[in-house]
């Protein structure tokens, strides 16, 4: 499943990064890699922000900390 692969990236690089930045590591393509992002989106795991023509995606710590309390309960 792709969308939980999309979390290393963003949470990794401590800041925000575009969707096209994820494509080539990810090895999918650029409207796949948007999809995933709106689920998480949706989930309120990440947060987004509009720079000119970009999207950039930065995630948000106190959800996945939460996330992750859940999982390993």
């Amino acid at each position: 499943m792709l969308t939980p692969s999309l979390l290393s990236p963003i949470g990794a690089q401590r800041k925000a990064c575009a969707a096209c930045e994820m494509v080539e590591p990810l090895g999918v393509s650029q409207p796949t890699v948007s999809h995933h992002l709106k689920i998480l989106r949706q989930a309120g795991l990440v947060v987004s922000e509009k720079r000119g023509r970009w999207v950039y995606y930065r995630t948000v710590a106190q959800r996945l900390a939460a996330l992750s309390r859940v999982l390993q309960a």
